[in-house]
């Protein structure tokens, strides 16, 4: 009773918001210092040390783990739901929100407890009912194929013995287990007492692989009172399955190690598994399989693809890869079986509307009604871009990485990957690069700005860093050796210097591709010698030829030269004048087209008129793709050079107008943003606008004009990703870069509406200050990128999840990026005579509803693709540290924890922490998501994590000194 009696007022003192507030940093705390683990010891070992443990040992120091900070957590939030939940309209957000938190976490807490995962492997033609595990291993007895006995790995202790407990009537000792080994020979063969693999083989302990897949566990074991012929020691691992069996008593008993198993009461057998790649290129579009589920006595067939898995008996399969080898292909599908599937979809749907309630009874009226609408019209893809027409010349079909696109938009990413920038006159640089190769050679296009580079190939500073193709061959012609031994050397273990050569060199044999390109039809400056001519070929071969017409005397000239070698041997100095005239054609015409092979950059050929696939030039010889229809194309690019080379301004507009045939829709809008460069003007516009902005902050003059150039800004961003939108038929966020552009363009919607409603200057200036930071780093990440209209990997590539989940996300990065702009703001204004405070917290507000919501439809994602709702993945863990930071901060203030000036300090470095999440995690390169991975910006995102610490403190001690 009198536990009773004290239960109210420990109920209070648990739902007290300090306990949240204080609880919450040390999540934090484990949530970095996990995912930042994870690039160190492995996913698996940093999930299970950091997140999915009670206590976490830091040497002989006991903390709490992350169920810990979970269970404090939960607990808090249950007892203030029963004992401060009393029902209001005013409340009715909060209360909503706090149940559906509290529904998520009991998901998880019942996924925790029963969930179980694997893999399924089948082959072509194959079936299987059998899931293996990720990570758990055992040792598994089985007596005439039955199983009787599983031991799991961390129980194979060194010195036991198995026997009538496992069901066996002979001994099995565990003589060594380890983890992680390394084979090798063995080096006692002598002994006598080792039996199948042992005989040979050895393993040695090796360290834990990052990848814990990549661990080859190993056991030895002695079998005793089997017979002679079978007792001795046995060696088991997973790199091979060889097995020990025994034959005792008419039965025949066998041993293994390896990935426990679970039988499923059905199976599934492949009929087809499709990869299915974008035109000209390996870089899969979708896998898909087709099964039959056989289930007892009946059948029926099944397709899962990616995003699209198969539910049957509670089980879930995912398609997670694809195999292809020799012997044929194998799909491999990820399996679940959770009974707590359900509860993070209906936790969503809960936590959304309170969110929402919270947020519109924070700002009221017109102002909620606004806001309700803008989430209405979050998912809607903005209008298209207006077009313009465009010469013929650049609309000329080009195939590359993956997809077809105007030659402009071609010849603009080769222009930026050689020099770092491109411009309108992309096109005409590509042009002299086709057809006046010795031109372009000379040409200064290349950027080499890495000191140890210049340095190395003593090459002399420059007007723009920039050097031509010739200057670039006769600098790395000495250090030839040196280059071809980096590159055989893994890419991770280059280091920046070396990289940077590597990549030099690397775009250099691109230029070269580009160069020799239609070598295959334009003149050359070669002639046969008259010794392999007959009287009626002589006139057929006189003049200017190119390498089609000159190859009819290949094999002829080869002839010759073997007999000439034969003959006279391989000096070119005992050759005659004719001889030596048919060794150099004969050489001539061998390195043409030993230095053209796999010259497959510029496709414009095709290969049939009803599909997207296209060649390039060389390739319609080397792989045997020649037609009528690809000479008849040949004959054009012939025509065009030809007609480049002669200045013959008509010819060249004829036939530029024939290759392109009627240019779409979408080629003349891409080839207008290529020309236009939207984000550039954006950009443009932004840094106008803050000028007049500080004008007004100053005089109170030129309001209006602030606004129409912001929004003018604003217009022709929105304009340039509706571009986007259109070519790519996607949401523009599927890369970082596509990214920045959207996250720019909310700061500017959210910070002018802001700027228009309330006439402030400061959220004007928070808006724009914020647009040309993300723009500006934008433009390094699409000159890194070539042509940023990229093509995304088969899990992204899903228009619903890019519209709903990323485009929320990344929206809630806008709107926390604009709250830490506004929170810069109000630290910097002595005297809020504006209300900056108020709308910093409701834009705080609005930013924790859009990346809530945002994460957690991005744990439904995983559902859909990965089978489970939540794995602590990096990218994960920074989506929930932006949430954790804001809810931290909120209930900081409610608590009375956080004073105005601290609040708003810790605000302002919720930049630092959207930086972490959204740019941090991709340099750890681990994880599911690792195809977002990002090198080279440690060192920017360590300064600009220093400078935003540095301004805050002083912003922070000067506002503290005049309060």
């Amino acid at each position: 009773m009198k536990i009773l009696s004290k239960f109210p007022v420990l109920a209070a003192a648990l739902s007290r918001p300090a306990i949240m507030f204080w609880t919450l940093p040390w999540l934090m705390v484990l949530l970095v210092a996990g995912t930042v683990a994870q690039k160190y010891v492995g996913l698996y070992s940093a999930q299970t040390m950091f997140f999915s443990s009670f206590v976490f040992w830091l040497g002989p120091l006991p903390l709490p783990g992350g169920y810990s900070a979970i269970g404090v957590i939960f607990i808090c939030l249950l007892f203030k739901f029963i004992n401060e939940s009393r029902w209001s309209w005013q409340r009715a957000g909060i209360i909503l929100t706090h149940f559906g938190a509290l529904v998520l976490l009991a998901g998880g807490l019942l996924t925790a407890l029963t969930s179980r995962e694997g893999y399924m492997v089948i082959a072509e033609g194959a079936q299987s009912a059998v899931i293996e595990d990720y990570h758990a291993r055992a040792l598994t007895i089985t007596k005439d194929g039955d199983e009787i006995f599983s031991l799991p790995f961390e129980k194979l202790a060194a010195g036991r013995i198995l026997g009538i407990d496992a069901g066996l009537p002979f001994n099995v000792e565990i003589l060594s287990a380890m983890a992680n080994g390394a084979p090798g020979p063995r080096k006692n063969a002598e002994d006598k007492t080792l039996r199948g693999a042992a005989l040979k083989v050895e393993m040695t302990p090796a360290p834990l692989a990052l990848l814990d897949e990549n661990n080859h566990g190993a056991v030895t074991v002695a079998l005793r009172g089997t017979g002679p012929e079978s007792d001795g020691h046995y060696l088991m691992t997973e790199i091979m399955p060889i097995y020990p069996q025994i034959d005792y008593k008419d039965h025949v008993y066998e041993l293994r190690f390896g990935k426990q198993t679970t039988a499923l009461p059905f199976s599934l057998a492949l009929l087809d598994i499709e990869k299915d790649s974008y035109p000209g290129m390996d870089m899969a579009r979708a896998y898909r399989s087709a099964l039959t589920i056989k289930d007892q006595d009946t059948a029926w067939p099944a397709l899962i693809s990616m995003n699209n898995p198969l539910r049957y008996r509670g089980y879930t399969f995912y398609q997670s890869s694809y195999i292809q080898a020799p012997e044929g292909e194998t799909t491999v599908l990820s399996v679940v079986w959770n009974a707590g599937r359900l509860f993070p979809y209906i936790a969503s749907a809960i936590i959304t509307l309170g969110l929402i309630l919270h947020l519109l009874m924070s700002v009221r009226g017109r102002r909620a009604a606004a806001i309700l609408c803008a989430v209405a019209c979050l998912s809607h893809t903005p209008a298209q871009a207006a077009t313009n027409d465009m010469t013929d010349f650049r609309m000329i079909p080009v195939l590359h990485e993956g997809r077809l696109k105007p030659l402009a938009t071609f010849a603009q990413a080769q222009l930026r990957a050689f020099s770092g920038k491109a411009d309108a006159h992309a096109a005409a640089w590509l042009a002299q690069v086709l057809f006046d190769p010795v031109g372009a050679a000379e040409r200064p296009v290349f950027a080499v700005r890495n000191r140890d580079v210049l340095m190395l190939l003593r090459l002399p500073k420059q007007q723009g860093s920039l050097y031509s193709f010739s200057q670039l061959m006769r600098a790395m012609e000495p250090h030839d050796k040196n280059i071809q031994s980096l590159l055989q050397m893994p890419p991770d273990k280059r280091e920046a210097r070396q990289r940077a050569l590597t990549e030099l060199y690397q775009k250099t044999r691109d230029y070269m591709q580009l160069m020799r390109t239609f070598s295959l039809v334009l003149p050359l400056a070669v002639s046969p010698p008259e010794s392999l001519l007959t009287t009626a070929e002589a006139k057929e071969f006189s003049g200017t030829l190119d390498y089609m017409a000159l190859r009819k005397l290949e094999e002829r000239a080869t002839k010759r030269l073997k007999d000439i070698v034969r003959k006279r041997g391989d000096n070119p100095e005992t050759y005659k004048d004719d001889e030596r005239a048919v060794a150099i054609f004969a050489w001539q015409l061998q390195a043409l087209a030993a230095g053209s092979e796999g010259n497959n950059l510029f496709r414009v050929i095709p290969v049939s008129w009803d599909h997207e696939e296209r060649v390039a030039p060389w390739a319609v010889l080397q792989e045997g793709q020649g037609s009528p229809a690809t000479a008849e194309q040949l004959a054009h690019w012939k025509k065009l050079g030809l007609a480049w080379l002669d200045d013959d301004e008509a010819a060249w507009q004829s036939t530029a107008r024939v290759l392109a045939g009627t240019p779409t829709t979408h080629f003349r809008i891409e080839a207008l943003y290529g020309a236009v460069n939207p984000f550039q003007w954006a950009l443009a516009l932004y840094v106008l606008a803050t000028v007049v902005l500080a004008v007004y902050l100053m005089s109170g003059k030129l309001f209006s004009a602030a606004v129409t150039v912001l929004v003018a800004g604003g217009l022709v961003h929105a304009l340039g990703l509706a571009a986007r939108v259109y070519i790519l038929a996607r949401p523009p966020v599927g890369t970082l870069y596509e990214s920045l552009l959207f996250v720019a363009l909310i700061c500017v919607i959210a910070g002018t509406w802001l700027c228009w409603q309330r006439r402030d200057g400061f959220s004007g200036l928070a808006a724009t200050s914020a647009a040309m930071l993300l723009l500006a780093i934008s433009l390094y990440f699409g000159a890194q990128s070539g042509d940023s209209l990229s093509m995304l990997v088969a899990v992204l590539n899903t228009n619903f999840w890019l519209a709903t989940h990323v485009l929320i996300v990344t929206a809630g990065y806008g709107l926390s990026i604009l709250a830490a702009m506004l929170a810069h703001a109000w630290l910097f204004e002595i005297k809020d005579r504006s209300g900056l405070f108020v709308t910093m917290h409701r834009m705080a507000l609005a930013a924790l509803l859009f990346t809530a919501v945002g994460t957690i439809l991005g744990g439904i994602w995983a559902d859909q693709s990965w089978g489970r709702f939540w794995g602590w993945d990096p990218k994960e863990n920074g989506a929930l540290l932006i949430v954790l930071w804001i809810v931290w901060l909120l209930h900081g203030r409610l608590a009375g924890q956080l004073k105005p000036p601290l609040y708003a300090a810790l605000m302002a470095g919720l930049n630092i922490i959207v930086g972490l999440a959204w740019f941090g995690v991709n340099l750890l390169n681990v994880g599911l998501h690792s195809y977002g991975f990002t090198s080279g910006i440690a060192a920017a995102l360590g300064l600009f994590c220093a400078a935003e610490i540095s301004l805050i403190t002083f912003l922070y001690v000067r506002r503290i000194r005049h309060a």
